[in-house]
C-alpha cells in the first residue's frame, strides 16, 4: 500500500486508474481554518479504510 507520507509536490506516479484500481482507491480530504490550523471540515469517499490505523490521521465521517 502506498504511503500518504512519501507525497512530494510537484511530482506525478505511474499509478495506473482504470476502472479496477479505482474501485480499490480511497480519498481523504482535509480542511484547516487558516488562522487556527485546527480542522475546519474533511471528507472520504472510494474504499473505506480506517484512516488513523494507516496513517495516525484523526476520525472522519463525512462522506459525500
Amino acid at each position: 500500500m502506498a504511503d500518504p507520507r512519501d507525497v512530494v509536490e510537484g511530482k506525478s506516479s505511474a499509478w495506473l486508474c482504470d476502472a479496477r484500481t479505482e474501485e480499490a482507491m480511497a480519498w481523504r480530504v482535509v480542511v484547516f481554518e487558516p488562522e487556527t490550523g485546527e480542522k475546519a471540515d474533511c471528507a472520504t469517499w472510494g474504499v473505506e479504510i480506517d484512516w488513523n490505523a494507516v496513517a495516525g490521521y484523526s476520525e472522519c465521517d463525512h462522506r459525500p
